[in-house]
This record gives C-alpha cells, structure tokens and sequence, in this order.
C-alpha cells in the first residue's frame, strides 16, 4: 500500500468485526463503508444524513475502534487509533468554515469520500516508529511470532 501503510482487513474485536484497519506512523486507523446515497453534514456535534441523525454510525465505528486500542494496549503496543467512516455514495456537505472541505471531522472520527481517504491518513502526524507499527500490525493479525520478531525479541 502507498505512503509506508499496511492493511488489516476483517480484525475482531469485542464491539464487532473492522472492516479494515490501516497502519502506519500516524497510528492505526479503523475504517469503514456506508453506501446511503444522499447528503451528509454536521450540525450540533453530530453526523447528520438527509435531516436526519446518523450519529449510530458515528457511535457505532467509534466504540469499535477504542476496543481495537484496548487490544493493542493488552498486548503491550501502545499506538494511536483513529476511526474513518467513509461515505461512498453519499455527498459529504460542509460548511463555508471547514479549513479541509473533503471531509467532516468530530473527536476521534472523520467521515470522508473514497477518494480522500489515503490523503487524510497521509495528512495525520508522524507519531511512531516502524518498530512499534510493525508490532501493532502483528497483533492485529494475530501473530504471536510478528510480535516478538517486531519487537525485536
């Protein structure tokens, strides 16, 4: 994958199942699909679709996304986990004062287009050593072996 970044695809967790997961320097980032066709704005804090709340999706990708972090904690890789919910047939509508119009951003989830997702995971801070990434990727996929060799044991 582009930009020094792996995929996970379908890690479990206690809140469900990620899609996928992408890791790099930036940290981890849980991401996921919705395919509602129509208009998506933030009003109040909150992820709105068509007048209507769609906050659930929000909460729901959320809470998955801080279970991913407890596991990684348990298995001693301490990473930072962001949540990308991405919108690919809706319309992501902002308003005149968003600095990034691509995307819609609340604490900890960022909503974005298909093609804006690899510019945003790009865009986040450099934050952790290949070593410490490589670790995270190896618990997520579940390797015992990945972990110690990543951690240079």
């Amino acid at each position: 994958m582009p930009g020094g970044y792996s995929a996970v695809f379908d890690v479990p967790t206690k809140r469900g199942v990620a899609p996928l997961v992408l890791v790099g320097s930036a940290g981890a980032f849980v991401v996921e699909t919705v395919g509602w066709p129509g208009r998506f704005h933030a009003a109040n804090g909150k992820l709105m679709f068509e007048g209507g709340e769609a906050e659930r999706l929000t909460h729901d990708l959320l809470r998955r996304a801080l279970e991913l972090k407890r596991q990684l904690l348990r298995a001693g890789v301490d990473i930072h986990v962001e949540a990308i919910l991405v919108a690919t047939e809706g319309v992501l509508v902002v308003s005149n004062g968003d600095v990034e119009p691509w995307r819609i951003a609340f604490d900890y989830v960022t909503v974005v287009t298909p093609q804006d997702v690899l510019a945003f995971v790009q865009s986040r801070p450099s934050r952790h050593p290949a070593r410490l990434t490589g670790a995270a990727q190896a618990v997520l996929e579940g390797s015992l072996v990945g972990i110690a060799r990543a951690a240079g044991g």
